[in-house]
């Protein structure tokens, strides 16, 4: 019965619509509707669905914002941000107040890793809409992810006040007070975060860094775990439980921890480094080498590793290596005095007296104690030299 009402029911629009050409609208309007209605029904389960319905209201209504909006976002959620950006450029050249339009390029801008172009489009959202807590969160983030973070303090703080309660505000919001090095609200924000809900790697991580940086080291530790329980593939637990095994001088743990996290991330120079000081500490010199090394060749300008690595070349009086490790380093650090000194002594003992003390005068001009000594008995007994 139901069919046959609505099948008579378009038949009376249609033969209205024969009888009174001015209807003609009202038949697209309803159409226009429908389809809307389906894209929208659609929109969540089968977005390629959804854009068929929202082209087909556009060619009937070129200017439909809704269609735009509803059909840019869903390719977004396609991963299709070209035809996104265009339909929302479409929203904003119909109603170029339309804020949420601003908003959504911003976020696709944002995932491009644009991130001064997605600045602006949130600047502008705020600029119509002052009240959307949702538009602060978004430039937050923005600006948290160029590294402006007290203006990212700023704009989470008025997202709060707008009553957004959203527990990776917090997170984030923690991570910028953090990298302030306000500690104690870095933790108040991460505690908030996970009574909110957020439990996973990320959060304890960051506790636990917060914690260690506070020299906490036994709580940082326990974040840790709990990091590396949630998920066992995560390296820079691993890496953070290792740095503090070494601040504890627990050596072997520390290169325990440093081999669990290089198996899964071996590109991290500063990892390589630190093991090789433990191993330096164990007195096994030729696998602090070997780990100096490594991270050199990960990371070319690690100038610390050259320094240390010169220090076992020298040990292991093989003077051409420690003058080629420590001249890279002290292009790094060009008034470092104890490595001046050190080449300095390099240099004598390959019986260059001339480069020794331009090394020990420079050292000495720097306060080396050790450097003056040595300046007095290498450039007073230079060849030539008067006494």
């Amino acid at each position: 019965m139901y069919m046959i009402k609505k099948f008579l029911f378009l038949a009376l629009i249609c033969s209205q619509a024969m009888a009174q050409p001015s209807t003609k609208s009202t038949k697209s309007i309803k159409q226009i509707n429908d389809l809307m209605s389906s894209g929208s029904l659609d929109f969540v389960s089968d977005k390629k669905k959804a854009i068929q319905s929202f082209t087909a209201v556009l060619q009937l209504d070129p200017k439909n914002i809704k269609a735009y909006y509803l059909r840019g976002q869903c390719f977004y959620g396609l991963n299709q941000p070209v035809l996104a950006l265009d339909d929302f450029d479409s929203v904003i050249s119909i109603n170029p107040d339309y804020s949420r339009a601003y908003a959504m390029r911003g976020t696709i801008l944002l995932d491009l890793r644009q991130f001064f172009l997605a600045l602006d489009q949130f600047n502008l959202a705020i600029k119509i809409d002052s009240l959307n807590d949702g538009f602060y969160f978004s430039r937050g983030r923005v600006q948290f992810l160029i590294g402006n973070y007290y203006k990212a303090i700023n704009d989470f703080n008025t997202a709060l006040s707008l009553k957004n309660n959203d527990r990776e505000l917090y997170f984030m919001k923690g991570q910028s007070h953090l990298f302030v090095g306000d500690y104690q609200k870095a933790l108040a924000n991460f505690e908030i975060s996970k009574f909110l809900g957020k439990e996973d790697k990320d959060l304890y991580y960051y506790m636990g860094y917060t914690k260690m940086l506070q020299n906490d080291l036994d709580e940082a530790m326990k974040d840790l775990d709990i990091a590396i329980a949630l998920d066992e593939k995560f390296p820079p637990a691993y890496f953070y439980k290792a740095f503090i095994y070494l601040q504890k001088l627990d050596y072997q743990n520390s290169i325990l921890f440093y081999d669990k996290g290089l198996a899964l991330d071996s590109r991290v120079a500063a990892a390589y480094y630190n093991r090789g000081l433990a191993y330096l500490n164990l007195k096994n010199e030729n696998e602090a080498q070997f780990n100096f090394s490594k991270a050199i060749e990960v990371d070319s300008l690690f100038a610390d590793a050259y320094y240390q690595r010169a220090f076992i070349w020298d040990s292991n009086k093989d003077y051409p290596s420690a003058l080629n490790d420590f001249n890279t380093y002290l292009r790094f650090n060009p008034k470092d005095t104890s490595a001046l000194y050190a080449r300095g002594r390099i240099k004598v003992m390959m019986i260059d007296p001339v480069g020794a003390c331009q090394d020990f005068t420079l050292a000495a001009s720097s306060g080396s104690l050790l450097a003056k000594n040595a300046m007095k008995e290498v450039c007073e007994s230079k060849p030539g030299k008067k006494k």
